[in-house]
Order: structure tokens, then C-alpha cells, then sequence
């Protein structure tokens, strides 16, 4: 790849790291990553998912399927209500619209057809990548 290219590439990543959703996303994950609450619920939901789709297996002749599916969404309302788990979500969410938007631009500054790769699946501002002659 051009070096060039690849400093300019340094430059960007350098911008994103002094975005405050990017501090915020590197706080919050080590605050939830210490913080013995967080683990707790964290172990909790992980235990509720998995026993939620080891049951899911085998559909509605599960005996206990609604019951690991109630403890599967509680956990889950629990550990994302959690105030560090919410900011680290939302710092998350923040930066992920950044990196998209990124991407767009790159994309339609390449060309109205190039389709770039965004949270929400393939973006493709310039409408229809077909040739139509």
C-alpha cells in the first residue's frame, strides 16, 4: 500500500483517539472490566444465555424453555442498566456511527457505487451499483 496512504490512515485513527466517545469507550471498558457488580451480572447473563439456547434447542418440548428465556431477558435488562454498562454501550454506539461515517465518505468519494460496510449492513448512497450499459 502507499506509504502515504498508510500515514494518512495513522492520521485518522490518531483523530478518532482524541474523540471523547473514544475516551469514553476506553474508560468506561476498563471501569466495567473492574468493577465486581458489573463481572457478577456480567457471569449471570452469560450463564442465562447459554442455558436460554442450549433449551432453545429443542423448541417448545423444552420443560424449563420459558423459564431460562425469562432469566435470559432479565439478566440482560439488569446487566445493560447497569449506569457504567449504559455509558460504555452508548460511548460504543457513538463511535461506531463515527467509523460508519468514515467509511461512507471514503466510499462515495471513490465513487456514487462503491458500497461501503456500515453497523447497519451495506450502505450505498449512489443507488444501484449495476450497469445499465
Amino acid at each position: 500500500m502507499d506509504e502515504h496512504i498508510l500515514n494518512l490512515t495513522e492520521a485518522v485513527i490518531e483523530e478518532i483517539q482524541n474523540k471523547q466517545a473514544y475516551k469514553d469507550l476506553k474508560r468506561y471498558h476498563q471501569r466495567i472490566s473492574e468493577n465486581p457488580d458489573v463481572q457478577g451480572l456480567s457471569e449471570a447473563f452469560t450463564k442465562a444465555k447459554n442455558d436460554y439456547f442450549e433449551a432453545k434447542k429443542y423448541g417448545d418440548h423444552h420443560p424449563d424453555l420459558l423459564r431460562y428465556q425469562k432469566a435470559f431477558s432479565e439478566t440482560k435488562v439488569a446487566m445493560y442498566r447497569h449506569p457504567d454498562v449504559a455509558a460504555f454501550k452508548k460511548a460504543e454506539t457513538d463511535v461506531q456511527r463515527l467509523l460508519d461515517e468514515v467509511s461512507v465518505r471514503l466510499a462515495e468519494t471513490v465513487s456514487p457505487h462503491v458500497k461501503a460496510a456500515t453497523t447497519y449492513g451495506i450502505f450505498n448512497k449512489g443507488g444501484s451499483s449495476c450497469s445499465n450499459g
